[in-house]
């Protein structure tokens, strides 16, 4: 069993790990960041080389965009 995180920034991860490392518990395996061709910066740079040099396995969500990619320009939920 594994366990995951989703919308950390890089400080966040790297703090997680070293705690995990260091009180002996279990450590993130995976990591679930918002990555599509569209909004590609929050993932890209320090996230990425700590899940490379960490070797965590990396899940992304919304990769078309939240249909935007699909064509379907359906309207954000969130959105009222």
């Amino acid at each position: 069993r594994s366990i995951g995180a989703s919308n950390h920034d890089a400080e966040q991860l790297r703090d997680a790990l070293v705690v995990a490392n260091t009180e002996g518990l279990p450590r993130y395996a995976v990591l679930q960041p918002e990555y599509n061709l569209i909004d590609r910066a929050s993932f890209d740079g320090p996230l990425h080389d700590l899940t490379m040099a960490e070797n965590l396995g990396v899940i992304s969500y919304f990769a078309l965009a939240r249909g935007f990619l699909a064509g379907t320009n359906a309207p954000d939920p969130c959105v009222r």
